[in-house]
């Protein structure tokens, strides 16, 4: 997470940070590519004004997104024991999603938290309930790439 565009706010643009929240905004492929409706278009125009006016803010949408960025990109590092028995067929989202309900999650909860920390959720239950599985610790994880370079 130590990209350029995060760490050096002088080379972000308004324009940068407008595709940012575009494509952060859909999964579809389609909607990010698309010509922006006049609505969106008046906000767009809207938004880089008050950065333009207001440079600051640039700072703090950035820490913003790196904050986004850095949340829904922060997956457990998992270790699991020899796989048992057939693949059930389900979808992995819906295994984590129907896992954390079964767990006490209400159902808009499940579906509207971030991808990593619906993960986390669903592995730390898995342990609770003696799964064998094992998250990597940031030291074990820096050997182990140490490892791979060697």
């Amino acid at each position: 997470m130590n990209h350029t565009i995060l760490s050096d706010h002088s080379k972000m643009t308004y324009q940068d940070i407008m595709v940012f929240l575009r494509v952060c905004s859909t999964y579809d492929t389609d909607e990010m590519l698309s010509t922006p409706s006049r609505w969106e278009s008046f906000w767009t125009a809207l938004t880089m004004r008050t950065l333009y006016k207001r440079p600051n803010l640039i700072d703090d949408t950035v820490r913003m997104m790196a904050e986004y960025m850095h949340e829904n990109l922060s997956y457990p590092k998992i270790i699991t024991g020899e796989k048992k028995g057939a693949d059930s067929g389900v979808p992995w989202v819906m295994s984590v999603i129907l896992g954390l309900i079964k767990t006490g999650f209400t159902e808009e909860e499940a579906w509207t938290m971030s991808e990593a920390r619906a993960i986390w959720y669903a592995s730390c239950i898995a342990i609770g309930k003696g799964a064998k599985m094992e998250v990597l610790s940031t030291d074990m994880e820096k050997m182990l790439d140490n490892l791979a370079k060697a």
